[in-house]
């Protein structure tokens, strides 16, 4: 059963000489009726929830029927987003309000069958991407302690290699307690843009390939860079060749044509909030990737 919904996504107003507000409860990031406040305080609540049995007994949540389970899910709000039940039994349930989310995780009983409900592992944080020189000089620690109030769990800033040393960037990789990121954040008197974090393909360490980590890996070692059999901790000094592509570059190289089109995948998977094989089939069909944020099929993935 799948109440349809269209997802709500509000914006952060802040502008100069003001006072600290509240946020409206509708939305884990929303502005406040003040339009002359400069900061708005991210009240994180779970938009995904997980309703299970609590103990093993005759009657349980996978028994139910979907008609039971909607009147159920009705007597406690009347507009719950949506509602699936999952292979495994348990109910997978979005909501669009902190009140909603906080009557769910009060009960302990769902349609006479005793259960228990907690917040959804992984769908109820996302990442987002900013750029900035004066925020990334910096600690991670400082940065979270100014920005934990807009609903940042952790900060991590990106190096880069440049003539031999590790470098600091202006980029910096923010993760939020919420299922999708701000478009903008507060810091300070200054607005920072907020973009969509797009992580780069994931390469085996082991045979090169993309798709796996090295764990899990049962092909032969492969030299990063030369492309040949691994020689274990020495360094390669043969010509770069390219293990996938077959071209004159590292396997990891950003050039190389398989590693941009896995970026393109990983990117598509972001963007649209799908599966990674969904992604794939996207970028084998030469379409362009549209829209943001997680989709509720998308969320089901590894549920």
């Amino acid at each position: 059963m799948t109440i349809f919904f269209t997802t709500h996504m509000a914006t952060i107003l802040n502008q100069p000489n003001s006072k600290k507000i509240n946020i409206d409860q509708r939305s884990p990031l929303t502005a406040g009726e003040d339009s002359n406040c400069t900061e708005s305080v991210v009240r994180s609540w779970p938009r995904f929830l997980i309703i299970e049995t609590a103990n093993a007994s005759e009657k349980t949540l996978a028994s139910l029927s979907p008609f039971v389970i909607e009147r159920a899910m009705k007597g406690f709000s009347s507009d719950i987003q949506n509602v699936k039940k999952l292979r495994s039994g348990v109910l997978l349930v979005e909501v669009n309000r902190e009140a909603q989310a906080k009557n769910l995780l009060g009960i302990t009983e769902f349609a006479s069958v005793p259960e228990r409900v907690s917040a959804h592992r992984s769908l109820n944080t996302c990442t987002g991407v900013i750029r900035s020189p004066e925020l990334s000089r910096l600690s991670s620690d400082e940065l979270l302690a100014e920005l934990k109030e807009q609903g940042v769990t952790a900060t991590q800033n990106i190096f880069q290699t440049r003539d031999g040393q590790k470098k600091k960037t202006a980029t910096i990789i923010l993760t939020f307690s919420m299922a999708n990121p701000p478009p903008r954040i507060k810091a300070g008197y200054e607005s920072v843009a907020v973009d969509p974090y797009i992580p780069n393909p994931l390469r085996c360490f082991k045979c090169q390939q993309f798709g796996h980590g090295q764990f899990t890996c049962t092909r032969k070692p492969i030299c990063a860079k030369c492309g040949l059999d691994a020689h274990g901790d020495e360094s390669c000094s043969t010509t770069s060749h390219c293990a996938n592509c077959k071209g004159d570059h590292p396997a990891f190289a950003p050039i190389c044509p398989l590693w941009q089109k896995e970026k393109e995948i990983c990117k598509i998977k972001t963007l649209r909030g799908i599966s990674f094989a969904d992604a794939k089939k996207f970028v084998a069909a030469g379409q362009q990737p549209t829209g943001a944020g997680v989709s509720y099929s998308s969320a089901l993935v590894g549920c």
